[in-house]
């Protein structure tokens, strides 16, 4: 099941970022004291200056550099001194610091109360205190108008100042990369804007963005005080009231409106995989294997993501692996099985890496089990006995000549034996569980007659010889197995879409499922008090079941939720995007193998159901997908890659699908043969682009080419010369290329060519990925159509910084421009090509593209940018390191995996971001 992707920021004065007046449990906000205990009434405290404390710790240390911090600590409230607040005292803004700001300033409606004797603290940009040389944490006080004086030796990069309120909140404003003196405001208040984005759009714990662009910071702010007039009188001073306030203004002013529209356009996904959220609002990218940690949590293995979850007892799920949001900074290849050890440490066996391994806390990487080439042996399945030998079954050996299912005991100082084989039949091991006196469970798989496709139950007892449970179980490459402690089993059997009880003797015992039927039911889990967990791969779900029998979803988005209000949209792995003749935006969702569109803050679902193939000839709503990718628009039709199944088809305009290309045996086309477009490979295909007069063009990455479906039903070879030998893709081949000026298309050297778009000219811009090139393909339906490199500087100065993070540049020559595996492709109307540079942090997705696994999934290395490339030759960068947005590549909302780019109508440029599962939304004028 490989997924279709399987493969210096400028010194700046100290800006205020008002982030928080926090108020504990929602409780309504006191009135702003001047100190503790005094009268809100008597406004600042009329007693003698205070002297600022005496602050330790202010000599210079190695990587610190003195600086003079002053400012003024002050909150704004009405009349009736309550503290102005949104939604809990959260207050958007934006990437330069400045608050979204506006607030109604009527005659005698607020006052500004300054706040004296309040301790002023630094930390760290993780909340860590910054300690002074006596190990104490920086700290001064301000006096009695609310003013700070501190001197501090601090060390290179951003800082948080945070001051402490009487009600048990913070104020709290960043500081980025502070000048030797500045002036740094720490400031709440009320602002229209922040309510509504908060109370509105995101309602609260979910925005995308926590800091929204300047421009459009600024921008809303102009609207709403030129709209201020509208209101026949002041809000009221709570985020209901504001948002309400803001609410009216959007539907009496134009400009209101369309601001608001553009913020709200960026709300699409969940911020930080909505870690934080109830399981069941959050979606789920092929859940596997389940496992029960040792607080009793539940964790899910993501197989498409190579990513683990972790859901709490109380519902509320979580990250434990990932590279850009876990606790454990990786990603993994096709993690087939997954335990978590004593030690609190995971082994993870991973299909792509032909490994098992195991993650320490931090992320350390130990190879427990290593596939020996001459052995042929691709472990999946593994099992912890309760001496802390681990199990190692293949889950997959050479299918041309299958052997007997193996398998292999790891003792805890690394030593491997092999075990006796359980039968003389060819096959392969899908699951290992080990009971606690040691009896070994395995779920074995036939690939010979009399038994080929049906699965075997062994029971191993200890210093026991294999004895044959059951057999004749239809489950495919991914059953879950557990065991229970009177030595009874659970099975899935995902081609008979239900759930087993395999009695001591044998006996196999359907059981009833859930009201709403499995689909491919795979991972099992078993708790102590008798409740089972099982995931259903394709449903993209995990249900519970009580030992009285009854089910209910635990974690995972139905694929029939279609509502979003504002903080629950929730996308599953978006693959591809565009937009429909309306202006209406179409993604692909490749996790739940559907197409929506975005409506008013809701996903409404046009096509797709589950995983397969399913649904030619009928409406588009009952089709079945397979690793959706591009998508595009022709006309009134809608064309989407569906390339597990590896074809394109069509949705028309009255949603019916039928197949364009593809489906019957691929047939390689030649530069002068054409074939029928029923014998196109279209698998793993990505990049697509429709033409004027109905021709349709695709890359493959996989053959190193692009080509061409014409109007007369014939696919033909545009560019590239197809791959014929095994790992022709990869990218040290590519370091040998000669890459020409303008030779002519059909002798150009491709390696995995990602992204495709169609300029103004109607040539076709290709990410040469493998080579680090943006390449036109010129005069695509001339005669003698050739190729020209636009941007890049090749595969040797890609390679050379893979993992040169600091070596990015914002601004550099077309010719000269490094890009680290450039992807997704668009134009603008002015003629700039804006490029997703995909980097190479997640080289585990794109790894299958490149022509091999990596021995290092994810961690390091160069981010993700969106790159521009000006008409003039000129490569900027506008949105990652070096650029105006998610400059931090380490940040909550940092870029993770831009794998498409499309513009839209009104100029905003879309990024689909597999890796964060979001799709950004940069507003027009701003990049």
């Amino acid at each position: 099941m490989p997924h279709p992707w399987s493969p210096p920021l400028a010194a700046a004065c100290a800006l205020t970022l008002a982030l928080a007046a926090c108020v504990p449990n929602g409780a309504p906000a006191q009135a702003p004291s001047t100190r503790r205990g005094a009268s809100p009434a008597t406004g600042p405290r009329a007693s003698a200056p205070l002297t600022p404390k005496e602050l330790p710790g202010t000599g210079a240390r190695p990587g610190a550099e003195i600086v003079r911090l002053t400012g003024v600590v002050r909150l704004i409230s009405d009349q009736g001194a309550k503290i102005i607040s949104d939604n809990g005292g959260g207050v958007i803004s934006n990437n330069g610091g400045s608050l979204i700001s506006y607030a109604l300033r009527a005659a005698g409606e607020l006052a500004e109360w300054r706040l004296a004797d309040a301790d002023v603290t630094v930390t760290d940009a993780r909340g860590e205190p910054v300690r002074g040389a006596d190990g104490q944490p920086l700290r001064a006080r301000t006096d009695q108008t609310g003013r700070y004086d501190l001197a501090a030796a601090l060390p290179a990069g951003n800082h948080v100042l945070r001051v402490a309120l009487w009600n048990g909140g913070a104020l709290q404003a960043l500081l980025v990369r502070p000048a030797a003196e500045a002036s740094q405001d720490v400031t709440t208040a009320s602002s229209l804007g922040a309510a509504y984005v908060l109370e509105r759009l995101v309602k609260g714990e979910q925005a995308v963005f926590d800091r929204l662009a300047a421009a459009d910071a600024t921008r809303l702010t102009a609207d709403l005080e030129a709209a201020r007039g509208l209101l026949a009188e002041a809000p009221a001073y709570d985020p209901a009231g504001l948002a309400a306030a803001a609410e009216e203004l959007r539907l009496r002013a134009p400009a209101v409106d369309a601001t608001l529209t553009a913020i709200e356009a960026q709300l699409l996904g969940q911020a930080q995989l909505g870690d934080g959220l109830r399981g069941t609002e959050v979606p789920l990218d092929r859940p596997l294997k389940l496992a029960i940690a040792r607080d009793g949590a539940l964790l899910i293995d993501e197989y498409g993501a190579g990513r683990i979850r972790r859901l709490s007892p109380d519902g509320v799920i979580g990250t434990l692996m990932d590279g850009a949001r876990g606790t454990i900074k990786r990603n993994v290849i096709s993690p087939k099985d997954f335990l978590e050890a004593p030690d609190g440490s995971l082994y993870v066996a991973s299909y792509g890496e032909q490994r098992v391994m195991r993650l320490a806390a931090d992320g350390t990487r130990t190879d427990v089990f290593g596939a020996d080439p001459a052995m042929r042996f691709r472990p999946g399945a593994i099992a912890l006995g309760p001496d802390g030998t681990l199990y190692v079954g293949e889950v997959e050996n050479d299918r041309s000549a299958p052997t007997v299912p193996r398998w292999v005991a790891v003792a805890p100082d690394g030593t491997a034996r092999a075990l006796p084989a359980l039968d003389d039949q060819p096959g392969a091991i899908r699951a290992i569980e080990v009971a606690p006196d040691g009896t070994r469970y395995l779920l074995t798989w036939a690939a010979d007659a009399p038994e080929k496709g049906k699965g075997r139950i062994y029971r191993v007892r200890p210093d026991g010889a294999p004895e044959r449970l059951a057999a004749g179980l239809r489950f495919g490459v991914d059953p879950g197995l557990a065991v229970a402690p009177d030595g009874s089993l659970y099975v899935t059997e995902d081609q008979l879409e239900r759930l087993d009880r395999v009695s001591a003797d044998g006996t196999v015992t359907p059981l009833a499922g859930p009201a709403t039927p499995f689909i491919k039911p795979t991972g099992l889990a078993l708790a102590a008090d008798g409740t089972l967990y099982v995931a259903d791969l394709h449903a993209g779900l995990v249900y519970r079941r009580d030992p009285a029998g009854s089910w209910q979803v635990v974690a995972g988005t139905a694929g029939g939720q279609v509502t979003g209000d504002g903080r629950s949209i929730s996308l599953n792995s978006p693959a591809g995007a565009a937009f429909d003749p309306q202006g209406r935006l179409l993604l692909s969702e490749s996790g739940l193998e559907r197409l929506v569109r975005v409506i008013d803050g809701r996903l409404e679902p046009i096509a797709g159901s589950v995983e397969g193939f399913a649904g030619d000839g009928g409406p588009a709503t009952d089709a079945r997908f397979r690793d959706l990718a591009g998508i595009v628009t022709r006309g009134d039709e809608l064309l989407v890659l569906d390339t597990g199944n590896g074809r394109l088809r069509r949705i028309d305009a009255a949603g019916n699908i039928t197949t364009l290309a593809g489906g019957a045996t691929p047939s390689v086309a030649g530069h002068d043969h054409p074939v029928d477009a029923a014998q196109a490979d279209l698998t793993r295909a990505l990049g697509l682009v429709a033409g004027p007069a109905g021709q349709v063009y695709w890359t493959s990455p996989r053959r190193n080419i692009v080509e061409r479906l014409g109007p007369d039903g014939r696919v033909t070879l545009l560019a590239g010369r197809r791959s014929t030998q095994p790992g022709d893709g990869d990218i040290a081949a590519a370091l040998t290329d000669v890459i020409a000026a303008g030779e002519p298309a059909a002798e150009a050297r491709f390696r995995s060519p990602l992204g495709l778009a169609r300029d103004a000219a109607g040539d076709l811009l290709v990410a040469d990925t493998g080579h680090g090139l943006i390449r036109k393909i010129v005069d695509p339906e001339g005669a003698r159509p050739t190729v020209i490199t636009v941007a890049g500087a090749g595969a040797l100065a890609m390679v050379a910084r893979y993992n040169d993070a600091a070596g990015l540049l914002a601004t550099e020559p077309a010719a000269s421009a490094v890009f680290v595996l450039p992807g997704g492709l668009c134009q603008d109307a002015a003629g700039n090509i804006y490029v997703g540079e995909l980097g190479s942090r997640r080289l585990d997705v794109v790894a299958g593209l490149l022509g091999g696994a990596p021995s290092e999934a994810s961690g390091g290395g160069v981010p993700a940018r969106i790159r521009k490339i000006t008409p003039d030759g000129q490569v900027t960068t506008i949105a990652g390191p070096g650029g105006q947005f998610f400059a931090d590549p380490d940040a909550a909302d940092a870029l993770v995996l831009p794998t498409a780019l499309v513009m839209a109508p009104d100029g905003r440029l879309v990024i689909v971001d597999l890796g964060a599962n979001l799709v950004r939304i940069l507003p027009t004028g701003t990049f």
